[in-house]
């Protein structure tokens, strides 16, 4: 019979017998979250973005600018957990990006593109044509937002889904 290590309540959901309560298994997922703004046709640090740039060329040619945006240190904590007590269904991920009650990141991430767009500003004599993401009809905060929610995607530094502490932490899957 299949037994499970983790929190009690979805173990409890799923009708598996607890090998041991571990609160933390697959709790505090967190990953950086990257936007970008191209232009067609290099690297700075804040505290909460880092950025980076980078050229492109189009399927018919064309070169591209591109600045790329990573909010490095996300407000909350995603996780990863359990869907049935089927070992082959896939697990449920949830980065949790953008979800803070204080919007944080979000007002972080939209005060990153509108840097983004004065970088291409200021070396204007460099460029030509307008900018292609998120173009030029996307101006509004709430524009500017619903775009980096529908194109952002992982860095692929997911992280500490499995807590390392000292033993009787409850959140603690691993000791050092």
């Amino acid at each position: 019979m299949l037994s499970g290590i983790g929190p009690r309540a979805t173990l409890e959901k799923y009708s598996i017998p607890m090998l041991s309560k571990l609160a933390g298994v697959g709790q505090s997922l967190w990953d950086q979250l990257l936007f970008s703004k191209t232009h067609p046709d290099h690297s700075a640090h804040s505290t909460e973005i880092e950025y980076a740039t980078g050229t492109s060329i189009t399927p018919n040619g064309n070169d591209l600018a591109l600045i790329e945006a990573a909010l490095s240190a996300p407000v909350l904590r995603g996780n990863v957990t359990i869907a049935s007590a089927d070992i082959s269904t896939p697990p449920v991920i949830d980065m949790a990006w953008l979800t803070d009650p204080a919007d944080a990141d979000a007002q972080v991430a939209v005060a990153a593109v509108k840097r983004m767009r004065e970088a291409f500003a200021s070396i204007a004599n460099i460029t030509l044509g307008q900018e292609l993401a998120p173009g030029p009809d996307i101006q509004s905060d709430a524009e500017i937002l619903a775009y980096i929610r529908k194109t952002s995607v992982t860095i692929y530094h997911a992280a500490a889904t499995c807590a390392m502490g000292k033993r009787g932490d409850s959140n603690a899957v691993v000791d050092s």
